[in-house]
């Protein structure tokens, strides 16, 4: 971009041209159209350059959005993904019943391991009790013979 004071030197000099070919004329602002047309022209290639970043912007924005919509379109009709989703669920699912199921049994067997000696010791008391019986039993027939 050109930035130039408000006293341009070129200007000036279009305003002392004038006065030498038309000296007894006021000096008007359309009298520098010319001279204002050949300096905007400076600035065409600007001009276009910002024209096509913005059809290059628009472009993009638009394939942004289409890329979008396809996106949201596949996460919210994709079938296959919410099946996806119920199997993973239901598999995640069933490895936490499968680890309870096998906290279940652990306990279970522990519990029995533990009923078990408890009930072999009871039956071996039962059994010397029941020995101790008959021996007083055949001691008291003795007695009784």
């Amino acid at each position: 971009m050109h930035a130039h004071s408000p006293a341009d030197p070129e200007l000036l000099r279009e305003a002392a041209r004038l006065e030498r070919e038309f000296p007894m004329q006021n000096i008007e602002a359309v009298q520098f159209e010319a001279l204002f047309d050949k300096r905007l022209q400076l600035y065409d290639v600007d001009q276009e350059m910002v024209k096509d970043e913005a059809r290059e912007q628009q472009e993009a924005t638009t394939r942004l959005q289409n890329a979008n919509a396809a996106f949201v379109n596949a996460r919210r009709g994709d079938q296959s993904t919410k099946q996806r989703e119920q199997a993973l669920q239901s598999l995640e699912n069933a490895y936490y019943k499968y680890k309870d199921i096998i906290a279940n049994l652990d306990t279970g067997r522990k519990f029995y391991n533990d009923l078990a000696k408890i009930v072999s010791r009871f039956r071996d008391d039962c059994r010397s009790f029941v020995y101790q019986r008959k021996q007083e039993a055949s001691q008291v027939e003795g007695y009784v013979q």
